[in-house]
């Protein structure tokens, strides 16, 4: 943030330095400029310590926020502006991980706004998509796994979740069939819901804490924007 807060910034730190990139889009949570998240090109060389270069916008001198290494290039606004501050705060922990006795390893995520994650590998672990980030990212991320017997699902606040056996969830093909869960937010007891795995329809497996239904979807793949809560 400028001294005066006349711009300022919210991101991960994984988005700033979480690797190296030059000219790229990183996400931002939110900004002076922007109440809902967005992207912006910065700089993190590897060969240049006045990196990283954070700013609202794409890189320019009128929105840049932070350099390092006391490089006099971009220096004008914070100048203008009584200095620069940089402010750090940690996250709140992640409900889901306390589930049923823990012992979760957090291993994709959905973006808050838009459709559902982009991936197309019927949970089955082989996408790679994004930069790993935590349970509130931004953006979408998901990294490879190589086996699980169970599998969690669960909205960001943990309102609703529910925990099924792989082989329930994408053991064979299914159209609007019963499936085990195993427990959730709404029943602590073993039942079955009615879900869908086909073949030849990308946005499948559709799991959900109900039968099939909107108001309690929990997963969908393919960026489909079907089965959105508004």
């Amino acid at each position: 943030a400028l001294g005066d807060c006349s711009q300022w910034l919210i991101a991960e730190p994984n988005e700033v330095n979480g690797d190296e990139y030059e000219n790229a889009m990183r996400w931002i949570v939110k900004s002076s400029a922007h109440e809902s998240p967005y992207q912006a090109k910065w700089y993190n060389r590897a060969a240049n310590y006045e990196d990283p270069w954070v700013s609202v916008h794409d890189h320019s001198p009128t929105s840049v926020l932070y350099g390092e290494a006391g490089t006099y290039w971009n220096t004008a606004l914070k100048n203008q502006h009584g200095g620069a501050n940089v402010y750090i705060r940690n996250s709140a922990p992640d409900c889901a991980l306390s589930i049923d006795g823990g012992n979760w390893t957090l291993v994709r995520h959905t973006k808050g706004f838009g459709g559902w994650g982009p991936w197309e590998d019927n949970l089955m672990g082989s996408a790679s998509y994004g930069t790993p980030g935590n349970w509130s990212s931004p953006h979408d991320w998901t990294v490879p796994w190589t086996q699980a017997t169970e599998f969690l699902f669960s909205y960001v606040d943990c309102s609703q979740w529910l925990i099924a056996k792989q082989t329930e969830v994408n053991g064979e093909n299914y159209a609007f069939a019963a499936r085990w869960v195993v427990r959730s937010s709404a029943y602590d007891a073993p039942y079955q819901a009615k879900w869908f795995n086909r073949e030849r329809n990308a946005e499948d497996p559709w799991v959900s804490v109900h039968d099939h239904d909107p108001k309690s979807m929990l997963y969908g793949e393919a960026g489909t924007t079907w089965h959105m809560l508004t």
